[in-house]
């Protein structure tokens, strides 16, 4: 079982996949009368609590990637994320693996903190809103993270390390896919 700040393991797959990012947009076009056409496009899905660094690693690699393969940033993150994901897509494309970016609390509280303070635009980057966020984290998605790694989907990463170190990592398990 996933615990909410476990350390990194190494599990990986041998398929090979080079996604990138998937917006919501691409999501709603592919449930929206394109999904008989999903069944093409390797998905991986990117999970972490707040600030542990999941847009930062889906950017990443949507810069080095241009292909039909995608990584998906912070989904599914509640139960209803992931029942309407299984319903409209869960059988239309093939899901690689689920990322979890594991990061303790503080850190990531700081990290948030830090770029709401450095002007990120982003209203929800404050401490009342972050600690809702990390209560959606630990009653929600984490449960999504056990469904996954009993399946053997669940690749894990220490996401408290530097950007650099997390892309690497990043990257390794991809050429392992």
């Amino acid at each position: 079982m996933i615990q909410v700040e476990r350390k990194a393991q190494d599990r990986c797959a041998k398929r090979t996949s080079r996604p990138i990012q998937l917006t919501s947009q691409a999501v709603h076009r592919l449930v929206r009368g394109k999904a008989s056409m999903a069944a093409q496009y390797n998905v991986v899905f990117m999970l972490g609590p707040p600030g542990a660094g999941k847009g930062t690693q889906s950017n990443i690699i949507a810069q080095e990637s241009r292909n039909k393969n995608f990584v998906i940033d912070g989904f599914p993150r509640t139960q209803d994320n992931f029942d309407g994901w299984n319903l409209t897509l869960g059988n239309k494309v093939n899901l690689q693996c689920v990322f979890f970016l594991s990061c303790p609390f503080e850190l990531c509280t700081e990290r948030c903190l830090g770029r709401g303070a450095a002007g990120s635009g982003r209203p929800d980057d404050n401490e009342a809103s972050l600690q809702k966020r990390f209560d959606t984290f630990s009653n929600d998605t984490v449960h999504i993270l056990n469904w996954y790694e009993k399946r053997g989907l669940l690749r894990t990463i220490d996401g408290a390390k530097s950007i650099e170190e997390v892309a690497a990592d990043v990257k390794s398990h991809f050429i392992k896919l």
